[in-house]
């Protein structure tokens, strides 16, 4: 969390660097290493891009992580590639 100055940064900190595979377990780490407006970051990128809706009989796996990966970084666009990479694959898995 080094030379994070703003709330986004530390979020796209906590999501490139920290979040691990099932974030229903690391939600009260994150809460305790960054702070709680920095989790609801975390937490509303997180939602967003599990919950984007995927037509299966229309598109890939991979094709839906790539349109992940972009939504994510259109809607929060202080999120870093890394970061988008991280949620895309959160939501390849969910």
């Amino acid at each position: 969390m080094a030379n994070c100055s703003t709330e986004a940064e530390k979020a796209d900190t906590a999501i490139s660097g920290g979040l691990g595979f099932w974030f229903d377990q690391d939600k009260v780490a994150v809460k305790e290493a960054y702070g709680f407006p920095t989790f609801l970051l975390v937490n509303q990128a997180y939602d967003f891009a599990v919950n984007l809706p995927v037509d299966w009989s229309a598109e890939t796996l991979e094709a839906a992580v790539d349109r992940v990966k972009a939504a994510v970084q259109q809607k929060y666009p202080w999120l870093s590639d890394k970061s988008a990479q991280v949620l895309g694959n959160h939501f390849a898995y969910s």
